[in-house]
């Protein structure tokens, strides 16, 4: 089955890891969805907050940190339906 035009997965491996190491030196390891602790950085998953079906980009500006079972639980919603922060306080969607 072939891959979405916009899929995380077309992004290189070693890019992915060099932007979540990017995120956890900015957020911590803190979920971005629902501000409780990551147990580590490789339970940790990569959260769009402009999802790119929506023309979100992988900016660093437009990504943070959450766990699988939150980002998974999180997909498909949209902007006004989910509601969370970044670990700087500010406003997440």
């Amino acid at each position: 089955m072939a891959r979405p035009q916009n899929s995380w997965a077309r992004v290189p491996y070693r890019r992915r890891q060099a932007i979540k190491t990017m995120l956890l030196a900015r957020d911590g390891l803190t979920c971005c969805i629902c501000r409780t602790p990551i147990k580590s950085a490789k339970a940790a998953t990569i959260e769009h907050k402009t999802k790119r079906r929506d023309g979100g980009s992988h900016d660093l500006a437009n990504l943070g940190l959450a766990h699988s079972t939150c980002n998974y639980a999180d997909a498909g919603r949209s902007p006004t339906t989910s509601v969370g922060t970044i670990s700087n306080g500010s406003f997440f969607w």
